[in-house]
């Protein structure tokens, strides 16, 4: 009985791991794009990006962050972003700049910036509209703040990565 046991634990241990390594079926299918901008003058610069994945089958995650060490006239020190804005959103470049969601909103310690996620996001939009959007290059994060002449300061982000629907390696 003991051994039967062992043998069984042997058996179910691969399955209670995550369901990989008994078949191909059981890795799960995933996919990321991530777009993102860096503006970089003299004064500072200006950094943002938003990323989403997914597996297959389940809702997606989207997280994205910012951060702008740009001076102000007169001063000495960069201006934290994390203290001045009241609100993200992330639009869509290729509709007249129409509001797609609005962001959660976090101070992010360390980095002097803000950002947020949303880890089972439901939509509306649709999951599947906003990563199109993203991977093709359409999004903008708009942020709003209390700095004087930046009250509203629009982010175009760029796809710098992309992975479509692919199973992923097993151990």
């Amino acid at each position: 009985m003991l051994r039967w046991r062992r043998e069984a634990l042997v058996l179910l241990l691969p399955l209670a791991a995550g369901g990989c390594g008994l078949t191909e079926s059981g890795c799960p299918e995933s996919r990321d794009v991530t777009a993102a901008t860096s503006q970089s003058t003299s004064l500072g610069s200006d950094y943002a990006q938003v990323g989403l994945s997914q597996y297959r089958g389940t809702p997606g995650v989207l997280s994205w962050r910012a951060a702008n060490t740009t001076l102000l006239q007169g001063e000495v020190d960069p201006f934290p972003l994390q203290q001045h804005v009241f609100a993200a959103r992330l639009l869509d470049a290729g509709a007249d700049m129409a509001v797609l969601l609005d962001l959660p909103l976090r101070p992010i310690a360390g980095w002097d910036g803000v950002g947020g996620d949303l880890t089972s996001y439901a939509g509306p939009p649709s999951f599947d509209q906003l990563f199109a959007l993203v991977q093709a290059g359409r999004a903008v994060l708009e942020l709003v703040t209390d700095i004087p002449g930046e009250e509203r300061v629009l982010r175009r982000l760029g796809t710098v990565f992309f992975t479509d629907w692919r199973r992923l390696q097993c151990d």
